[in-house]
């Protein structure tokens, strides 16, 4: 494990690396990739994402980088002043330079991975991150978007309406380009997932490390394929690149989603009626049979759609009732 860990962070440091001596050699011309992740950079700022992103080659989870980062900046005594924040260097530890850059004022921060060794879901369950999905997690100040352990079940439901949304806009998008119009059916499944095509291809993970920060984990399968994924779950996913048969714009997909999710903070908790409302529009749920486990029972029955706060609503065999939490089975 030791050894693993250290060759994360000689991958992590080599990464930066790599950035900065590309950067501050003017005698070398930009590359196309950087001028994209400047772009991608640029863009996230001015939806005030303040923080910007980093990009990980690879990482254990997005959401445990980040865990880690909140408790640091906690800890840390000192506070930044208006001075710039120099990039790390080589002998910098990316982590480090980034509990110094961020305060509350440059919170959001979004982070990136190609791959995760240790991709987390609800309820203890893993996250197959397969090459070329996308996992994200972003950092939030709590206080800042009124943010509570209480609404983090109404925040997980409203992060796959974006989740959605971006799905949907980057899918028409891409499928114009080669002038198609036929759109895959993307819904919402309640508690926490979007599907394509009855097919789960998102996943969402709301966790609040403690009282000042919050944070939004995504991981979408996007320019992956099924045919790499274990096989105990093989049947049950899908991805934009086997439903389309073509790769999307990554940064451009990042960029959406992080657009949906900012509208989404910004009505967050005021809109939170309204919020369900778009969300129960486009619930996969609605009227299918649904089987779930709860802490004391197993509820079957037919799915009437959302409570205001988000719950959902089973008519079964003894009337309705409302499902506050639980694993759909």
């Amino acid at each position: 494990m030791a050894k693993r860990k250290t060759v994360v962070a000689k991958r992590r440091e080599a990464l930066v690396q790599k950035k900065i001596e590309k950067r501050s050699d003017r005698h070398n011309p930009v590359t196309s990739e950087e001028r994209r992740e400047d772009l991608l950079n640029h863009q996230l700022v001015s939806l005030g994402i303040m923080g910007g992103y980093i990009k990980y080659l690879y990482c254990d989870s997005t959401n445990n980088v980040l865990k880690k980062i909140s408790q640091s900046m906690i800890m840390q005594a000192t506070k930044l002043n208006n001075s710039i924040v120099k990039p790390p260097s080589f002998k910098d530890n990316i982590d480090d330079w980034m509990i110094d850059k961020l305060t509350p004022d440059n919170l959001p921060f979004v982070i990136t991975a190609d791959e995760q060794t240790a991709g987390r879901g609800r309820q203890s369950n893993t996250w197959w991150t397969g090459p070329g999905s996308l996992a994200l997690s972003m950092l939030l100040d709590a206080k800042q978007h009124g943010l509570k352990p209480q609404t983090s079940a109404q925040l997980s439901l409203a992060i796959g309406y974006a989740a959605m949304q971006a799905l949907r806009r980057i899918t028409e998008e891409t499928l114009a380009q080669v002038g198609t119009t036929a759109l895959p059916n993307i819904e919402i499944r309640w508690p926490n997932d979007v599907y394509v095509n009855d097919r789960k291809i998102t996943g969402i993970l709301i966790e609040m490390p403690n009282t000042h920060h919050a944070i939004i984990g995504i991981g979408v399968n996007t320019n992956n394929t099924a045919a790499d994924a274990p096989e105990e779950i093989y049947d049950r996913i899908v991805t934009l690149n086997d439903v389309l048969c073509r790769k999307i714009d990554q940064d451009r997909f990042i960029y959406l989603l992080c657009r949906e999710i900012m509208e989404i903070l910004n009505e967050f908790p005021l809109q939170i009626p309204q919020l369900i409302e778009k969300i129960e529009a486009n619930l996969y749920q609605t009227g299918k049979m649904v089987n779930i486990s709860c802490e004391n029972e197993q509820i079957l029955g037919n799915c009437l759609g959302l409570n205001p706060d988000g719950s959902l609503r089973v008519l079964t065999e003894t009337g309705e009732k409302t499902v506050v939490s639980g694993v759909i089975v």
